[in-house]
């Protein structure tokens, strides 16, 4: 993992550490209900019971307390983002939904610190952070989609499959199946 952070950025996301710590569940609970406000279409690829977004909302939340403690040894994080990237792939996320990610993370950061907390700077080096590991997580997800479809007959018909359920609206797929038969 040659990807690495400005001493700057660095420091600022150690420091909002403590602060994650705090509200935990705050930052997962209302990151999520962010997600499914803006993209209800993805609420199926997460659980549906009450106790299972809770253990989700706090994974989320520790992943980013995680993040910030780490973010100056990123090489730390490899065994968390090979068992995540394996179930992103397995779930069809795409490149596209991290940018998308990153905006409600930040919105979301910005609502439970306070805008005195989450300042331009803050901000920043948050982005920073987040899209430096999206990029890392792009491409293991990327190498694992690769080795998965040399490796297995069945992986690119279900790949797709789960690709085209978790990037458009029943909707659009209902529009699509439509067109494409009538």
């Amino acid at each position: 993992m040659a990807a690495t952070l400005s001493q700057k950025t660095t420091e600022i996301l150690q420091i909002c550490k403590p602060l994650l710590e705090e509200n935990k569940e705050a930052v997962g609970e209302t990151f999520y209900r962010k997600l499914f406000e803006q993209h209800p279409e993805v609420r199926g690829l997460f659980s549906r019971s009450d106790e299972g977004m809770k253990r989700q909302s706090l994974n989320l939340a520790n992943a980013l307390v995680d993040f910030t403690a780490n973010c100056h040894q990123l090489e730390q994080l490899l065994p968390f983002v090979e068992r995540v990237s394996s179930r992103h792939v397995a779930l069809g996320v795409q490149p596209e939904h991290y940018p998308v990610v990153g905006g409600i993370l930040l919105d979301t950061l910005e609502e439970v610190l306070g805008g005195e907390v989450v300042t331009q700077e803050v901000r920043e080096a948050i982005a920073e952070g987040y899209f430096l590991l999206a990029d890392i997580f792009i491409a293991t997800e990327k190498k694992k989609r690769e080795e998965s479809i040399s490796k297995e007959p069945g992986y690119l018909r279900t790949y797709f499959f789960k690709t085209i359920v978790a990037s458009m609206s029943l909707g659009l797929v209902l529009k699509w199946v439509a067109g494409a038969i009538f």
